[in-house]
């Protein structure tokens, strides 16, 4: 399949989100919080790069929204991408976004992976600023997670291709 920017998305989406068994490929959200990223973003996105439609549905017995793609032609794809069924502690970015010299791929895989795995939160300055700023939460910070080094390790050295001030913290084993 071609490296598309739509494509990157997915693998950024995948990488957070996904999980890969041997006869589908599957995302899940929070069936509250996701439901309508996945109504109106995620789902949309699969269904145009795949040439599918895919229809999210509710787990209610595990609180979670979300979809299945059967098909080993796409369990296929995503295995040679590099997923494996047991990726929470070792994903990475894929080797063709990592390399690749493409702003706009590297910025749709982070922003994919970002709305899976990230977060938005507004801080209170320190130091020499107004008393507003010194006394509401004024200061955007995005937090991006995982419990993957690799895939933070990848996604800053992206960051840094793009030029994007960062700070990588990595928790001590």
């Amino acid at each position: 399949m071609l490296l598309t920017k739509e494509f990157a998305e997915i693998l950024g989406m995948f990488a957070a989100d996904g999980c890969l068994q041997e006869e589908y490929i599957c995302m899940w959200g929070n069936l509250f919080a996701d439901k309508e990223y996945y109504d109106n973003v995620v789902c949309p996105l699969f269904s145009k790069v795949f040439e599918r439609r895919v229809v999210p549905h509710e787990k209610k017995s595990n609180s979670v929204y979300g979809f299945y793609i059967c098909g080993k032609e796409i369990v296929k794809l995503f295995k040679e991408i590099g997923f494996t069924r047991n990726k929470t502690y070792t994903v990475k970015v894929p080797k063709e976004i990592l390399h690749s010299k493409d702003p706009e791929i590297l910025s749709a895989f982070i922003r994919g992976y970002a709305d899976c795995d990230g977060c938005i939160s507004f801080m209170k300055r320190k130091g020499k600023y107004n008393e507003f700023k010194l006394k509401f939460n004024t200061y955007p910070r995005v937090h991006i997670v995982s419990v993957s080094k690799q895939v933070m390790e990848d996604i800053s050295s992206m960051l840094n291709s793009l030029n994007v001030q960062h700070t990588l913290w990595l928790h001590p084993k």
